[in-house]
């Protein structure tokens, strides 16, 4: 169902070491698709092995998300909210991006 706000946290980086970067970009959008206006996201960045496959993110994983995410998410502005602290897979300690995507006016 469409849902004014979508809640998207900690998962990204789950999905692609499941399904592929393909695979987790298509769930993304299918989510996008049901926000009506705003869909908050956050993923392990650095910190995840290189075995989970994710991309590089380069310069930094926060520009790189925030390109992705606007690439992901047309008519989405792309917003980091700042860093926060977190847990990578092995309970290490780090510190990753929150975005939110909105969708400024009515583009639906």
């Amino acid at each position: 169902p469409e849902a004014d706000a979508v809640v998207f946290l900690s998962t990204w980086h789950h999905l692609v070491n499941d399904h592929g970067v393909d695979g987790a970009t298509e769930t993304l959008r299918t989510l996008w698709d049901k926000a009506r206006r705003v869909l908050l996201f956050e993923s392990g960045e650095a910190e995840v092995p290189a075995s989970w496959g994710l991309p590089a993110m380069t310069p930094t994983p926060e520009d790189w998300l925030a390109v992705y995410l606007a690439r992901t998410c047309p008519g989405g502005r792309i917003v980091t909210l700042g860093r926060h602290a977190a847990l990578g897979p092995d309970n290490e300690e780090c510190s990753r991006s929150l975005f939110a995507v909105v969708r400024d006016g009515d583009q639906r």
